[in-house]
């Protein structure tokens, strides 16, 4: 028996809710690209519709539409490419870069289609334009540049070599940033002069000390990463200061380390204080 796949929605993925700011807490890798799936088909759709729906376009019934999808698949992405800038992980990395593609395709295939390149022209063209308001005026004049820039007025072949390069170009994009990422987490500056310093608050300092001790001073435990962290991010144990806290007293909720780490943050402790 197989189980039917679960409709994916705004009460199971925080990218679909836009009901308000941003769920940023809640986002993790696995709700990108089912999220993008969604809304790439519902946009399909919807294009379809409006396009067979009138006899005749208006702001209303056309542009407000493709306007009104543009924004939710905008508010969708936005966070996404915001976290892979900031939180960047691996499943993190995986998902964006398996989602650009998609994403650049229907852009592309979206500026090129000739039918919505008509309906603008006839909007731009028609008696309804003198009367839109200047935001309004701007967003169709902005779409047909658009559709001239993307290759809507281009010959089959040279559409096609040009999705080529768009989708090269989303590639090299996306490399550049993660390349740019990798370096700066990279990058590092020693300073063992305390003259070095002068001028910078003593928390800033305390806070540089124990970085340098985390990256492999004494004082520090590299746990590698795990489960108890959705990022991914490599973790630490710091040996030089430990709380003795009553289990009852215990309030902040935790992750448990598995045996083998807690065996040698067990081990390393006993062994710089001499415990049993």
């Amino acid at each position: 028996k197989c189980n039917p796949k679960p409709t994916v929605n705004e009460t199971n993925n925080p990218l679909l809710d836009f009901s308000g700011t941003p769920r940023f807490s809640a986002i993790r890798a696995e709700h990108i690209e089912p999220a993008l799936d969604r809304l790439l088909a519902d946009s399909r759709a919807l294009l379809e519709h409006v396009l067979v729906a009138n006899s005749e376009y208006t702001w209303d019934n056309f542009a407000q539409v493709i306007e009104d999808m543009g924004e939710r698949l905008n508010r969708m992405w936005s966070p996404v490419a915001h976290l892979n800038g900031v939180m960047n992980s691996e499943a993190l990395r995986v998902a964006y870069n398996n989602c650009l593609p998609r994403l650049t395709e229907f852009g592309t295939v979206l500026r090129q289609d000739e039918r919505l390149y008509r309906v603008y022209k006839a909007i731009r063209a028609g008696a309804e334009y003198a009367r839109l308001n200047r935001a309004q005026q701007k967003i169709i004049d902005n779409a047909l540049r658009d559709f001239r820039l993307g290759g809507a007025e281009l010959d089959g072949p040279a559409k096609k070599r040009f999705m080529q390069v768009q989708q090269e170009l989303a590639a090299l994009y996306s490399k550049f940033d993660e390349n740019v990422l990798d370096a700066t987490n990279a990058w590092e500056m020693s300073i063992t002069d305390p003259n070095d310093l002068a001028g910078l608050p003593e928390t800033t300092k305390a806070g540089a000390r124990q970085a340098a001790e985390r990256d492999g001073r004494p004082g520090w435990l590299s746990l590698g990463t795990g489960a108890w962290d959705a990022a991914r991010r490599p973790s630490w144990v710091r040996l030089d200061r430990v709380v003795a806290v009553g289990e009852r007293q215990v309030r902040r909720e935790g992750a448990a380390l598995d045996r083998a780490r807690f065996s040698r943050v067990a081990e390393e402790l006993r062994s710089r204080y001499g415990w049993r």
